[in-house]
């Protein structure tokens, strides 16, 4: 299974420490893991995570397009299950 690579920009309204702190909740609420998980300062700011399936990741990816109402929140978005 090949690996996908996303990056997500940083709001600027948020710091990093905050930033962060969502993205981990979204991926702990539904035990998802990463295989890597790197800031990005050039060009622009934001985080470059690598899961080990496309599917996921742009799953992540669609979901933190900034602001993303429900994956600050932790919730699940539409036709996704509550992890149990």
């Amino acid at each position: 299974m090949a690996k996908s690579t996303v990056i997500v920009p940083k709001p600027q309204y948020i710091s990093y420490g905050e930033a962060m702190s969502r993205l981990r909740i979204w991926l702990d609420s539904r035990k998802l893991r990463t295989s890597a998980f790197r800031l990005v300062t050039d060009p622009g700011s934001g985080f470059e995570i690598t899961f080990e399936s496309e599917e996921v990741a742009l799953r992540f990816q669609s979901e933190f397009s900034w602001p993303p109402p429900r994956a600050l929140s932790g919730e699940p978005t539409a036709g996704e299950s509550p992890s149990p």
